[in-house]
């Protein structure tokens, strides 16, 4: 049996009340003035009551009994008077100075309903007399005052009865200046407090030995308590039960070893049977000095708490398998699933709780967030008693939402241009103009300047030639500043560096023609790793983190790795062919494309659920554009509004004249979702297409043609409809002629707080 320990309160609260006295003033005796202060005198004495507790003090029908003892010539106490009383605020008795009493005195809330009463007003026990009107003055003794037993109304007896009752005994000897007797009345019942839902407690019954049989029905329903998400019917009921040693109840001791005072404890065997007659619970409820209350409720999920115990099934309690939750850069108002996997006989999603900042958001085994301004922890929780293991299982992740006011326009730039004028772009959304941002040389960019990743606070730049310049770089992205470059990645030689990606603040990982390398980014201030990460060793391209995995190109095939612990001995999950990605579109899929590299005649998609990793191919009648001279990052975008992928299509050059779309809910493929005159003739150049999740725009970056037409460059924005939203023209001649061919397009991110 289990115990659960608690114990007995002892409070104080004052309740005054009346009663008719039973004389005035002096009865003669004394001086005869009627001031009570010569030995022998009789006078009024008042009986203060303290000590019930709020509960008891505001009830109608209690019933007060008190027995008072008389000491005689030899110090023995005999009955004196007695009375049972309904009222009891201004309750007084005749007393002789100069003599000692003894009071016994036991109250029982609302007894007036509870004591049985015969057809002559005679309560039964503990009281065994009728209401009186003050006291009466005989040697009669009310005997039961100390004793457990009790009259229910429906005549049994228990001597543990379903009452809330107080008892006290105290002697005083009546002074000159002690003219009334405390009684400080002690709490001798524990309270059970039921507040549990209706499925779970109707028609539930409470068993204790020697107490009366407590059956939840219609008549405890409350109209509803708001629990989490829900509005549930409660049923709720306060029951008292009285100790069975009331004396040592009382004095809330009990003698030890030695001489030494234990607090007094009770063993209370409880049962709770469901309505059908199948046990809830039975165990041992221990009650002592110290508190008085077993609460009984149901739990936000419906469970059954029995004290500090939930009464879950052990069917029903969940091993922890795996989740998605790593750290995340994300723009605000997009959508985010965080998934939990798990094992369970009979599983209840309820279980695992998920909390924005510690406040709870949502129950279940996914967690759609979306996303708020600022710096966030989203985290999960298994609760101990819903964990197999009875320890809680939780885990907890960044989430640094950003706000976007512009993008970054990566320029490659002209190959034979200046030395001193090559830089990153800008456009702030409602301008019409792009400015320059970063300014450099030779020592910070590369010939031509391919790819470029915004991440934890710092703009990462690949360079495809070089020899010529550097191979790899990084800028503060809000005030611009160079920070670091290394001239070649481990060696590597022109168009042989491929793609970054940040894994977290500390660590990212650079695809390249030898393999994938982790990167320890430091702040920007970066160091390469040599050792290629296994699987990648016969090279890499494309990269893509996300829901807790990182995803490469490598040896036409797409694979993946858990990011949490990444390092260059990492297994990889072989997903299938690929020999371009990535894309991840609004239902949370990944998206590859397969087919001929080298005629780029790629119409195979590659579907990679990131749940567990399964996948599927659907072939499409049209060709994902990519152009592998200077390694040119696939121009591939996904919708944040429509479940909808666009692309560039297929062919050797890297100069698009359309844009096409691909539905992935009917299959459709627009192959001229935009076409070059919806472009105002400018024709999508490279890694062209980038959509601005928050907006709902997708933004195209071209050029007018070759050559001196190079110089001329646009940015159009259309909505999923392909309406156009807005279009900027700029020209980059003269000094900025080096500003030629956009290359990549990355937000401008705007967090509240630094990156953490």
């Amino acid at each position: 049996m289990k115990k659960l320990l608690l114990f007995l309160s002892l409070g104080a609260l004052l309740f005054t009340g009346c009663s008719k006295n039973d004389f005035e003033g002096d009865t003669g005796g004394g001086n005869g003035n009627g001031d009570g202060n010569n030995t022998g005198t009789e006078i009024v004495t008042n009986l203060a009551i303290t000590g019930l507790n709020e509960d008891v003090a505001a009830k109608s029908g209690n019933l007060l009994a008190v027995q008072l003892y008389r000491a005689d010539e030899n110090g023995a106490y005999k009955p004196y008077a007695h009375g049972l009383f309904n009222n009891y605020a201004d309750l007084k008795f005749n007393a002789v100075v100069g003599d000692s009493y003894k009071a016994v005195a036991t109250l029982v809330g609302e007894a007036q309903n509870n004591i049985a009463k015969d057809g002559s007003g005679v309560y039964g026990k503990p009281f065994g007399t009728a209401i009186t009107d003050g006291f009466v003055y005989d040697e009669t003794e009310m005997t039961g005052l100390s004793s457990s037993e009790a009259a229910a109304t429906d005549g049994t007896v228990y001597t543990r009865p379903a009452i809330d009752r107080y008892y006290t005994s105290t002697t005083q000897k009546i002074e000159e200046t002690v003219k009334s007797i405390e009684l400080d009345m002690h709490h001798v019942s524990f309270k059970v407090s039921i507040d549990v839902d209706q499925s779970v407690g109707e028609g539930a019954s409470l068993t204790i030995p020697n107490a009366p049989i407590i059956t939840l029905t219609a008549a405890d329903l409350n109209s509803g308590t708001e629990t989490y998400a829900a509005t549930s019917a409660k049923l709720q009921k306060t029951i008292y039960y009285s100790f069975t040693d009331i004396i040592s109840a009382s004095a809330g001791t009990v003698e030890g070893e030695g001489d030494s005072q234990q607090p007094y404890k009770e063993d209370i065997e409880l049962t709770i049977t469901a309505q059908d007659g199948s046990t809830i619970y039975e165990g041992d409820v221990n009650f002592g000095v110290g508190s008085d209350l077993l609460s009984i409720a149901t739990n936000d999920d419906g469970y059954l708490v029995v004290g500090e115990e939930s009464l879950v099934p052990e069917e029903k309690k969940i091993t922890y398998k795996a989740d998605n939750l790593f750290y995340s850069e994300l723009p605000v108002g997009i959508e985010k699933v965080y998934r939990i996997e798990v094992e369970s006989q009979e599983l209840d999603p309820n279980m695992v709780k998920w909390y924005v900042d510690g406040t709870l958001r949502a129950k279940g085994l996914e967690f759609n967030y979306v996303t708020e301004a600022g710096n966030h922890t989203v985290s999960y929780s298994i609760p101990a008693e819903y964990s197999i293991t009875g320890e809680e299982v939780t885990k907890g992740v960044s989430a640094n939402v950003y706000t976007s006011d512009g993008v970054y326009i990566l320029n490659e730039p002209n190959m034979t241009g200046a030395e001193s004028a090559r830089g990153i772009n800008r456009h702030i959304f409602g301008t019409n103009t792009v400015d320059r941002f970063i300014i450099g040389d030779y020592t910070q960019f590369g010939t031509t300047s391919q790819y470029i990743a915004n991440w934890a606070g710092v703009l990462y730049v690949i360079g495809s030639y070089p020899q010529a310049g550097v191979g790899f770089s990084s800028f503060n992205a809000t005030t611009g500043d160079f920070i670091h470059a290394v001239k070649s990645v481990n060696g590597l030689g022109d168009a042989q560096v491929r793609a970054f990606a940040g894994i977290t603040p500390e660590q990212g990982v650079i695809t390249t023609e030898s393999g994938a390398y982790i990167v320890e980014l430091n702040g920007g201030n970066f160091s390469i790793g040599t050792q290629a990460v296994k699987g990648t060793e016969s090279g890499s391209r494309n990269v893509l983190v996300t829901d807790g995995y990182i995803f490469i190109i490598s040896n036409g095939r797409a694979i993946a790795y858990k990011a949490e612990g990444f390092n260059e001995n990492s297994e990889p999950i072989d997903l299938g062919g690929a020999q371009v990605g990535f894309v991840q579109s609004k239902d949370g899929n990944i998206w590859a494309a397969d087919g001929n590299y080298s005629g780029n005649s790629m119409k195979t998609l590659l579907c990679i659920n990131p749940k567990d990793l399964s996948t599927e191919t659907k072939e499409i009648s049209a060709q994902v554009g990519f152009y592998s001279a200077t390694w040119k990052q696939v121009a591939w975008a996904a919708s944040t509004k429509e479940n909808a992928l666009y692309f560039t299509p297929g062919g050797r050059s890297s100069l698009a004249s359309s844009i096409t779309k691909y539905d992935i809910t009917t299959g459709t493929v627009t192959t001229e979702f935009k076409a070059k005159a919806d472009m105002d003739d400018y024709c999508p150049y490279a890694t062209a297409l980038y959509y601005e999740p928050t907006r709902g725009e997708l933004i195209s970056s071209g050029i007018k043609g070759f050559g001196g037409q190079a110089a001329y460059n646009a940015l159009h924005a259309f909505n999923d409809n392909g309406d156009k939203i807005w279009a900027v023209t700029y020209t980059n001649e003269g000094e900025y002629l080096d500003m030629c061919f956009p290359a990549m397009m990355v937000p401008i991110k705007n967090f509240s707080a630094p990156v953490r």
